[in-house]
């Protein structure tokens, strides 16, 4: 059995990626996608921009390529500095996880305590049905380390195999009512209101500038997240070397009379369709582009008969509640390393603060 190493994505996937792909390409569940060598390029060319890089951690045994990609940070709680090791996911993951291909996972584990460079292991958006809680979580529970288990942000979908009149029909009258008036009043003031789709091709360069461009006119500007800044453009653009030659990646947008005011980012995987970014032009707020286009590239997603789920992205809001059949819970996970700063964290965060947590809501009980 080779030892643990821990490598760049450059050198992980020229000495792993066969077996890397073979471990992605065999499962099919909706987690697969963001642990494959694609998906880790784009997030790696992110993490380059803004700090330290992702080290991945692997391995090969009999059952295939073990990798865990991590992240080392130094992090704050309170006042109280500590070491983090953290799951390499950025504001764009949908689910959290990494190719493990064994039971056997004895080799991390002693990789892990021989690394003095840490105190907490941090891993995010991590699905019940993913490889890390089936196999990652309840071996590093028992191993020894301190477990704090909290809910992340969820991840809305919707069922794309009922067809468009069944699934519209299960909407709120509401949100009919909103669809039509917003298709009216559209109507009422653009000539040419048009849905386009691009999915892999000829093309590209424009489809990729016109993301950006309608990125860096939305409201999200603010945020530092747009498509303009240099972390999400290099991702953008790892995301198009990388899944558009495969046939992953599609992009959608909204042209009112010729202009592009809305757009939407997927990835598709074995009939899994993410919902990676959606955009819209300020300008345009009160037409409410991004909701008719996303109207309307349900209604044909539904329609193509091809697809199985749309993820909408972790997180809730109202918007979302109108559109969703139901949620796959996410979860994250702290693992405490048993020495003084790991003890003390534990201390602070799985104990001290929850309790004061439950006081505090005791006492506004009590007050009401």
């Amino acid at each position: 059995m080779n030892g643990v190493r821990s490598l760049s994505w450059e050198a992980a996937t020229a000495t792993w990626g066969e077996a890397w792909e073979a471990a992605v390409a065999r499962d099919d569940d909706p987690g697969a996608l963001f642990r494959s060598p694609q998906w880790f390029a784009a997030v790696d060319a992110w993490l380059e921009r803004i700090g330290p890089r992702p080290e991945f951690w692997g391995w090969l045994d009999p059952s295939g390529v073990n990798l865990l990609p991590l992240v080392r940070e130094r992090a704050e709680f309170h006042g109280i500095p500590y070491r983090r090791l953290r799951l390499a996911v950025i504001p764009d993951t949908q689910f959290g996880d990494a190719p493990l291909s064994t039971t056997d996972l004895g080799p991390l584990l002693k990789a892990l305590s021989a690394d003095g460079g840490w105190d907490v292991l941090e891993l995010h958006h991590v699905s019940a049905d993913g490889v890390l809680a089936r196999g990652l979580i309840p071996f590093l529970r028992h191993s020894g380390l301190t477990l704090l288990a909290l809910p992340d942000n969820g991840n809305p979908w919707i069922d794309l195999t009922l067809g468009w009149k069944a699934y519209y029909a299960s909407r709120s009258r509401r949100l009919k009512k909103g669809n039509n008036h917003i298709r009216n009043r559209l109507q009422r003031h653009f000539q040419r209101i048009e849905v386009k789709r691009w999915h892999g091709g000829p093309g590209s360069e424009a489809v990729l500038a016109l993301l950006v461009a309608v990125s860096s006119a939305s409201w999200k500007k603010k945020t530092g997240l747009t498509l303009d800044n240099p972390a999400p453009r290099a991702w953008l653009e790892a995301l198009f070397r990388q899944h558009a030659p495969r046939g992953e990646l599609q992009v959608w947008w909204l042209e009112l009379d010729g202009r592009a005011v809305a757009t939407e980012l997927q990835l598709c995987r074995a009939g899994h369709v993410y919902a990676l970014r959606a955009d819209y032009d300020q300008s345009f707020e009160d037409h409410s582009p991004g909701t008719y286009l996303f109207w309307r590239l349900l209604e044909a997603l539904q329609e193509e008969g091809e697809n199985r789920r749309y993820w909408m992205g972790p997180g809730h809001n109202p918007y979302k509640e109108r559109w969703l059949q139901g949620v796959e819970p996410l979860w994250r996970y702290r693992f405490y390393r048993r020495n003084l700063r790991g003890r003390l964290l534990y201390a602070l965060e799985g104990r001290l603060k929850p309790w004061l947590r439950k006081r505090t809501t005791g006492k506004e009980k009590m007050t009401k």
